[in-house]
């Protein structure tokens, strides 16, 4: 069994290469994911993995070279996915998704949005044959919001039980391991976003907008220590000085997850 990590990063519309190229050789991805990235953004070592629609889509996807194959499912306005198997390991759905932001789209906007995804996932298990399924990419929405924990959204829980138990009973349910990593007392920075809701009655500041879901059969494949909000790439520090992600890099910052697989 050998470890299968996935990295996304939102560039906001940015070429980051350098720091992007450092992420990638200090986390050793066998996937990249990149939203709002530049047509110019290429990572060394690793090929893009072409959709069949969208000649521009909002989450490009590269594949380590000589990692295994993958080929392209379906993609969307806001998602695109893929199948992909490592050298000697079972097949996995990838799901990377740029959904609707909430500058773009109110609460029933996005409730929407998510709930087109899900179907969308659900079509592609059942042409694989299997539910061993990653979803992650820039949801929009914190992981409380209704398209992410609605049972006629993408039904994302925050324990590996609930997911069991609620897929057991009804729909599939996805696992999401980012709740984990929201606030203080958490490695690392307290969200993935940061944004001061002026005149909002809801202020929340830090909010985890970058998520990673697991379907329950790939719950006891998240390797130890993972998920993690990124704060750094090679020596640069990707928060400025109030600590908040530093948007002469991005507005967002970057996640890592890896899967024993």
């Amino acid at each position: 069994m050998a470890m299968l990590t996935f990295l996304f990063w939102n560039l906001n519309k940015k070429a980051l290469a350098q720091p992007l190229q450092s992420l990638s050789d200090e986390q050793a991805p066998g996937i990249v994911l990149v939203a709002e990235a530049p047509p110019s953004v290429q990572v060394t070592g690793f090929r893009e993995l072409r959709g069949p629609r969208y000649t521009t889509p909002r989450v490009r996807a590269f594949i380590r070279e000589g990692r295994g194959w993958a080929e392209s499912v379906g993609d969307g306005a806001y998602h695109r996915t893929f199948a992909y198997a490592p050298e000697g390991a079972p097949e996995l759905l990838v799901v990377a998704a740029h959904l609707p932001s909430k500058a773009s789209a109110d609460e029933h906007g996005q409730a929407r949005s998510a709930r087109e995804l899900s179907g969308a996932i659900c079509d592609a298990e059942a042409s694989r044959g299997h539910t061993r399924t990653v979803l992650i990419g820039d949801l929009n929405m914190d992981p409380f919001d209704v398209g992410l924990a609605a049972r006629d959204g993408l039904r994302a829980v925050m324990t590996r039980q609930l997911a069991a138990a609620g897929s057991a009973r009804g729909p599939l349910a996805f696992y999401n391991p980012m709740w984990s990593l929201f606030g203080d007392k958490t490695p690392g920075p307290a969200g993935t976003y940061y944004y001061h809701e002026k005149g909002h009655t809801r202020a929340l500041y830090w909010h985890m907008l970058d998520q990673v879901l697991l379907r329950p059969s790939l719950a006891g494949a998240l390797a130890q220590g993972t998920p993690r909000v990124l704060d750094r790439a090679g020596p640069d520090s990707l928060l400025s000085e109030d600590g908040r992600p530093d948007v002469e890099y991005s507005d967002h910052l970057p996640i890592v997850v890896s899967l024993d697989w």
